[in-house]
């Protein structure tokens, strides 16, 4: 059975990946290594998993904060001019939908603003 990477390999992969200092950083850095080593990320961040090196994405996202299912309700209840006791189903309607709904929400209002 061969080694699916060289001693030499495994020390450009650790090297490299050590130079990221963010979550960006660090996935480019190992977009780049597969592409020059002919693997695939997954493989590259296996590696990296099995000699010690890799580093747990912080969990922090690049652009806007995700938003949770009742932020969504309580914003189309603001949206509507609805009080907290009513529109109480909203809670049961799935995360995607909500955006949906806030989405059309942002639409129609943007249209009378311009209107």
């Amino acid at each position: 059975m061969s080694k699916a990477y060289t001693d030499k390999q495994v020390e450009v992969i650790i090297e490299a990946y050590g130079q990221g200092n963010t979550d960006a950083e660090r996935k480019e850095i190992m977009e780049k290594l597969a592409t020059t080593l002919g693997k695939t990320v997954g493989s590259i961040r296996a590696k990296l998993v099995a000699v010690g090196h890799y580093i747990k994405l912080t969990g922090k996202t690049q652009g806007a904060a995700v938003k949770r299912k009742d932020e969504y309700v309580s914003a189309i209840r603001i949206a509507l001019g609805a009080g907290d006791h009513e529109l109480k189903s909203l809670s049961n309607v799935t995360k995607v939908d909500l955006e949906v709904i806030m989405n059309q929400l942002r639409i129609i209002n943007n249209m009378k603003e311009l209107g």
